[in-house]
């Protein structure tokens, strides 16, 4: 080990070169990588030798270089290993590596619904092909790209119902009550958007699907009652969230 790591420490890159080729002892590269810095490049070509698995874990979820973290990830099968990557390394391409080596379902959707990066949730979405798997995602997706992707795979009146009456965002909620071939059901979850929403913009689209056109000057009202935050001052041009010709609509509302 010691003279090893001589060799290593050695200014003279083709000595550490051919240190790194003589290594026939899978543990060594995880320890000398805990004692010396080593440019990424050799060491990758070595973590393309190894073939222990527990080696290529601590490697994959260790080692100072995302290069290397990421070569020791394409070779590895431990499935533990690779949700821990593809959870905790800061780096997107390690992720995304370690998803795509991934056959856990369960992890893929909360992969899919919450990594930061979109390549990395695309990679995990990709992976999937269940139901239950898209309407979760519709429903409860941090972010609305991938949202809007589990939703176009939806294909039953079921998957449709579930994300109208329960999807955490009202956009998508929206997009799924047009699907519903039941009307008297798809009128019950206009309402409750309309009456519930958070976004004024979507309480608005909804009220205007209502049949009941009495509800739908109650839904104005409120809005226009309590919405302030966004409503626009046309004296000073305060910005504010929506269109003139939005909030202008919706006055001309209240007086029709």
């Amino acid at each position: 080990m010691d003279s090893y790591l001589q060799t290593w420490n050695s200014e003279d890159e083709k000595s550490a070169l051919e240190a790194v080729s003589k290594i026939t002892d899978e543990a060594l590269p995880v320890r000398f990588e805990e004692e010396v810095y080593i440019a990424w490049e050799p060491y990758t070509s070595k973590v393309g030798r190894l073939t222990d698995s527990g080696a290529l874990a601590d490697l994959a979820k260790h080692n100072r270089h995302w290069e290397v973290r990421k070569e020791a990830v394409e070779r590895l099968n431990d499935q533990d290993a690779l949700a821990y990557v593809a959870k905790n390394d800061k780096y997107w391409e390690v992720r995304k590596a370690a998803v795509e080596r991934l056959i856990d379902r369960f992890i893929l959707v909360d992969i899919a619904k919450t990594d930061e990066d979109r390549y990395v949730r695309m990679a995990a979405f990709k992976k999937l092909s269940d139901q239950d798997d898209f309407v979760d995602i519709a429903k409860h997706g941090k972010y609305s790209y991938i949202r809007m992707e589990a939703f176009e795979k939806l294909s039953d009146q079921d998957a449709f119902v579930d994300v109208a009456k329960h999807g955490k965002y009202g956009y998508v909620r929206m997009d799924a009550v047009e699907r519903i071939i039941d009307k008297s059901l798809a009128q019950e979850v206009y309402t409750d958007i309309a009456m519930t929403d958070k976004d004024s913009a979507v309480r608005m689209e909804a009220a205007e699907k209502l049949t009941d056109k009495i509800l739908a000057q109650e839904v104005y009202a409120d809005i226009a009652k309590n919405d302030k935050d966004n409503a626009p001052d046309f004296d000073t041009g305060t910005p504010y969230k929506f269109s003139r010709k939005f909030w202008s609509n919706r006055w001309l509302r209240l007086i029709d």
